[in-house]
């Protein structure tokens, strides 16, 4: 006697087969292609939107925004990389001095 597997597993066979092929014909469809494309313009835009009214609200209250933030991670990183090659520099001159 064959081991059916867990219940979820039967389940989801079961669920599966009734619907699987009708999912697949509507996914598979250029008005959902188009549907789906359309939601994520309007996620990104009221992301945006909503980005930039924080961004205005922390200003005012004299906090940095999420890109002030980043672009000081980037300076700090391209700092940090010019420190440490500079240190490198300096090692490299003292053990030549040596």
């Amino acid at each position: 006697m064959a081991n059916p597997g867990p219940g979820w597993r039967r389940t989801f066979d079961q669920v599966e087969r009734e619907f699987g092929g009708r999912l697949e014909g509507l996914t598979g469809s250029r008005r959902f292609a188009d549907v789906a494309i359309g939601g994520f313009r309007l996620q990104r835009r009221l992301l945006r939107t909503y980005e930039r009214g924080a961004r205005t609200v922390l200003h005012a209250v004299h906090l940095p925004s999420v890109g002030d933030v980043r672009r000081l991670n980037r300076q700090v990183a391209v700092l940090t990389t010019e420190v440490r090659s500079l240190s490198a520099r300096l090692e490299q001159e003292r053990e030549d001095d040596a």
